[in-house]
């Protein structure tokens, strides 16, 4: 049988946060559990109501990304299997 990507992705942050003004860090991790290599992996995120977007550190996983209307978009990814 073909070896065969097999992404899952999560998100996570502070549980509990209030709107203090503060900066809050959220995390989204895509991860490939396949043996295969899954290419031009891409993804949406948008940013909860009351939140404003800061940065990302998309370019340090080989991922370009841009900022629009609330939405975090990330595109262009390359993830070997079994690797986030």
């Amino acid at each position: 049988a073909p070896q065969r990507p097999d992404l899952t992705v999560t998100v996570s942050g502070p549980a509990g946060f209030s709107f203090t003004r503060e900066p809050l860090q959220i995390q989204m991790k895509t991860r490939n559990n396949g043996r295969g290599t899954a290419y031009q992996v891409g993804g949406q995120f948008t940013l909860p109501a009351g939140l404003t977007y800061v940065s990302d550190t998309a370019a340090v996983a080989g991922f370009q990304s841009s900022f629009a209307g609330g939405v975090l978009t990330f595109t262009g990814g390359t993830l070997a299997g079994q690797t986030e």
